[in-house]
């Protein structure tokens, strides 16, 4: 009888073993799956307008991102809300539609389920079409176009999974002139621009709305959020899916921080991964034990630091958490190179808090710094993502015109 019962308990222990194998097996699968190209989309262009119409069209790239097995997207669609500056308009409409590659849509708009190959890319173009009074498309602040989408493969049945996006169809405000803001040692003009959205390029923006107003040694300074957005890094909640670990460890951030969020939290996971993030707040848990104090964000880095949860900026994006910009400091060599300015990205706030995350001029940051204490892009509607600094005696000479990043 003993050897029958340990024979059974070999077979049992087998069988478990077996089981934990293969769910070990199951959990690591490839999990990824249809998702938006992230700073893939393309600039929006008129393609035909006359009195009664005016067509705008976009192309957005859907990428299968898993590595083994195709997917089938299913029950795309589009939908659309208007913002307007101020008062609502009722004579003037909007019909979205969207066109993917090779989808064979239909005469009538119907766009069948079709099979997207692992690693693969496919193309959606986005129309816009505005029809009624035209003359007040300059009085539309924003319009938003809610993708949504499923995705239908071996692994799973993605429901309701949604990409924005977010344009203004008239572009074509100029400055009139730019106020300054007095600092010491420096005059700042905030330049007013279109709200911006990932259709967007910045050098363009700068040299649509500063360009004749721009000369040598000046500093362009641009806050962090619409970078981020024009590189398309942001989010809506009902985008991210929670891990177990966002849904507890955002309960341990004080309820100011924006990983305080479990969506939040999510992001700044999604942005550094799992094993790095834990081993951070673990760390900086057991640090503040000891009395010091910034420990997590040290070790986890400056992407999770830069998440703007939902309310941190100008509408509509207030509904969405903004990332930080993807390489800050590739991004401002980069636009140097475009506008031949000097340029920097600044996070400042009401609270005359600041901080330079990279600049073209590491050996100035310290002054550019204390000429942006005051935020003089502001925190609210002012529609003013970018600054030009005037110094009134920095030796553009002595600048360091080598590619540096500066140290944050």
């Amino acid at each position: 009888m003993d050897g029958l019962i340990i024979i059974l308990a070999f077979i049992i222990g087998l069988i478990l073993l077996a089981y934990i194998a293969f769910e070990l097996i199951y959990q690591k699968r490839d999990k990824k799956t249809i998702e938006p190209v992230e700073g893939a989309r393309t600039n929006w262009t008129v393609i035909s307008e006359d009195n009664n119409h005016k067509l705008f069209s976009s192309t957005m790239k859907l990428r299968n991102k898993n590595e083994k097995y195709e997917g089938t997207l299913t029950n795309i669609s589009v939908e659309s809300k208007m913002l307007f500056k101020g008062e609502y308009l009722n004579d003037i409409h909007i019909e979205a539609k969207l066109i993917p590659d090779n989808s064979g849509i239909r005469q009538d708009g119907y766009i069948p389920a079709f099979l997207v190959p692992s690693m693969k890319d496919i193309n959606v173009e986005v129309q816009a079409k505005f029809t009624g009074n035209l003359s007040q498309l300059n009085k539309i602040h924003a319009v938003v176009l809610r993708i949504n989408y499923t995705v239908y493969d071996r692994r799973n049945y993605d429901r309701n999974k949604i990409t924005d996006i977010i344009f203004v169809p008239v572009q074509e405000a100029i400055q009139p002139d730019l106020k300054s803001l007095s600092e010491k040692g420096a005059l700042l003009y905030p330049v007013k621009t279109h709200l911006l959205s990932d259709s967007d390029d910045l050098a363009e923006v700068i040299k649509k709305y500063a360009g004749s107003f721009l000369q040598k040694g000046d500093i362009v300074v641009i806050a962090e959020s619409p970078i981020a957005i024009t590189e398309g890094r942001y989010r809506h909640p009902s985008q991210i899916k929670l891990s177990w670990w966002a849904k507890r460890l955002c309960y341990f951030v004080p309820s100011v921080g924006s990983l305080s969020s479990p969506y939040g939290m999510q992001c700044a996971i999604d942005q550094i991964g799992t094993a790095k993030f834990v081993s951070a707040m673990v760390a900086g848990f057991f640090m503040k034990l000891l009395g010091k104090n910034g420990w997590f964000y040290t070790l986890a880095g400056m992407e999770s630091e830069l998440i703007d949860d939902l309310t941190g900026t100008i509408a509509p994006y207030d509904q969405y958490i903004i990332l930080g910009p993807k390489n800050p400091e590739k991004f401002v060599y980069d636009l140097k190179n475009k506008i031949g300015i000097d340029v920097a990205i600044a996070d400042a706030n009401d609270l005359k808090k600041a901080r330079i995350l990279a600049c073209t001029i590491p050996e100035g940051q310290a002054q550019i710094r204390s000429w942006m204490l005051n935020n003089p892009a502001g925190n609210s509607d002012e529609q003013t993502p970018i600054v030009i600094i005037r110094p009134d005696n920095l030796d553009t000479k002595k600048r360091n015109t080598h590619d540096q990043t500066c140290e944050v």
